[in-house]
């Protein structure tokens, strides 16, 4: 029987049939032998019992952090304040989503904090042509236009600790029930409150549910594959009169 991993918790894989029915069950130790890797979102075959899986089918795409497997789009959630728009982290997670060859959208959080630079983001992002939304997840203004662009799709909640994902989700899914917590007043940065993936199900659309983390490592990526997930950089790449130039502040006469 196929169904689709929908959450993980210590040894033990919770899966969804066709017909929605919920399994618990194991890895087969043949799987284990064989290092093949199960996370979220991924397909599989189940022993006749229903209590091992037996197979894991092909996947369409995949990523290392948040570990999910065969997603449609990735949502990037940022806030504005509280903690502060951090647009390099912004663009680690953009660029991460670019290698991965994974849709990316962008999510403006806590617009009832902020909303002097809504004009001038928009601008840059739009120019670089991802789809942006300013959101006040707390007064649930601008959910609707997500909820448009998220039809019939199984999306993925990734962006920092404290920018409003769970708040966020409680929104689009108002049965989701996920925990939230304030910003730490000592050091206004964002503290967990989801603590691993899950896939949650609305009327017409799926969201993976992650833990949030301020920290992307691109250990996997060579410096010269870098370029070319920068589409406003890499229209130049031919014309460098250096062919091994990596297009940063070190080099001269670039």
């Amino acid at each position: 029987m196929s169904a689709i991993v929908f959450k993980i918790h210590s040894d033990f894989y919770y899966v969804k049939n066709s017909d929605g029915i919920e399994f618990e069950c194991k890895m087969r130790d043949v799987l284990k032998k064989r290092h093949v890797d199960i996370c979220v979102g991924d397909f599989v075959e189940l022993s006749e019992d229903k209590n091992f899986i037996i197979e894991r089918k092909e996947r369409f795409n995949a990523l290392l952090r948040p570990h999910v497997a065969n997603i449609d789009c990735a949502v990037i959630v940022c806030s504005l304040k509280e903690p502060e728009l951090n647009l390099i982290q912004l663009n680690r997670y953009l660029t991460y989503l670019k290698y991965f060859n994974i849709e990316a959208m962008v999510c403006f959080n806590k617009l009832d904090l902020d909303t002097s630079s809504h004009k001038e983001i928009n601008e840059i992002y739009e120019n670089l042509g991802y789809k942006t939304f300013f959101t006040s997840a707390k007064n649930k203004s601008g959910i609707h236009e997500i909820k448009k662009n998220i039809k019939d799709k199984t999306i993925v909640l990734c962006g920092m600790s404290g920018v409003g994902k769970s708040t966020l989700l409680n929104a689009l899914m108002p049965y989701a029930n996920a925990k939230t917590a304030n910003v730490s007043k000592g050091n206004l940065k964002g503290r967990h409150t989801t603590r691993h993936c899950e896939i949650k199900e609305y009327d017409d659309f799926k969201i993976v549910d992650t833990p949030g983390f301020s920290c992307l490592k691109f250990d996997f990526l060579l410096p010269n594959e870098l370029i070319d997930l920068f589409d406003d950089l890499k229209v130049y790449k031919n014309n460098c009169k250096f062919s091994d130039c990596l297009h940063n502040s070190k080099e001269k006469g670039v």
